[in-house]
């Protein structure tokens, strides 16, 4: 089937059409056959001419659909949820018919092929080891997009929970469409694991050799519970305490003395004593101090 992006331009074709049929028709008898064959010419060249303007072009219908499933296995959603949405993916390939072919991406951080696009229903128990502390869906698309064979319209499936961490999701499902890739997406629920973590650890960036100085902690806690506090000077652990912790924001103040001049730099942590933790990549945060050591006069 034949489309146009300006059909528009076809109007135009036919005027000009009609003036290069006036200005070419034959009107000598003894050169027609000439005059003809040079009009046939042309008018073939402008028809050519203004298809091309037009933006002609032919589009063929297939039945043969290559699917890729992107399967969001970050940390907010867990591995239960992933795993369940992987389960319902094998079984969805395993469904599918004889003109189909599909692959499956795990990601995190960065995405992994767990089965290339295949038309096989056979699908193995294997997954791909993914890096989970974040979630790069932009990522995940522009692998599927390269992971399409030819001939086959083209779709992607995100099974993901949406809470994107790195990258720009919008601009890959952008240059999806401008490559004509359909995009669906089922929505995964994430995990709603109570969460304690560091919210904010700050140090003052210059503080004098001997000088007392604050760092400054605020936790923030899902629920009522204990948890350690440790606190680390480069190696050096110079600070652990247990306490409870209520519902919210908990801001702590541990008044320390600075030693000799140099860099410092202080890492706090967190660790929860009742196991109920949803992420431990927030349950610590650093931040670093520069002590400055006396004045120094040069008296010239």
């Amino acid at each position: 089937m034949m489309s146009f992006s300006s059909p528009w331009v076809l109007l135009l074709m036919l005027v000009a059409l009609g003036v290069v049929a006036w200005l070419g028709w034959p009107r000598s008898r003894f050169r027609r056959r000439r005059d003809v064959l040079s009009l046939v010419l042309r008018g073939v060249i402008v028809v050519l001419l203004f298809l091309a303007l037009a933006g002609a072009q032919l589009t063929r219908t297939t039945d043969a659909v290559a699917v890729v499933f992107l399967v969001d296995a970050s940390d907010s959603v867990g591995a239960v949820a992933s795993e369940q949405a992987l389960a319902a993916v094998r079984e969805r390939i395993a469904q599918m018919g004889p003109t189909d072919a599909a692959g499956i991406v795990l990601f995190g951080r960065r995405p992994q092929i767990a089965r290339p696009v295949s038309a096989s229903t056979e699908v193995g128990a294997g997954r791909s080891e993914v890096e989970r502390g974040d979630s790069d869906l932009s990522a995940a698309i522009r692998l599927a997009l390269a992971m399409f064979p030819d001939g086959a319209a083209r779709r992607i499936v995100v099974l993901s929970d949406g809470r994107q961490t790195t990258g720009d999701a919008e601009q890959a499902a952008r240059l999806a469409a401008a490559n004509g890739v359909q995009i669906d997406y089922l929505p995964l629920a994430a995990d709603d694991s109570p969460d304690i973590r560091i919210s904010q650890f700050d140090a003052p960036p210059v503080v004098g050799e001997g000088q007392q100085f604050d760092l400054g902690l605020t936790v923030e806690s899902d629920l009522a519970t204990s948890a350690r506090i440790d606190i680390f000077a480069g190696a050096d652990l110079i600070y652990s305490e247990e306490r409870s912790f209520n519902r919210g924001l908990t801001a702590l103040t541990l008044p320390l003395t600075a030693g000799e001049s140099g860099f410092r730099d202080f890492t706090a942590r967190i660790q929860p004593l009742g196991g109920q933790d949803g992420f431990i990549q927030n349950n610590q945060l650093s931040s670093f101090s520069q002590v400055v050591g006396p004045a120094r006069v040069l008296l010239v």
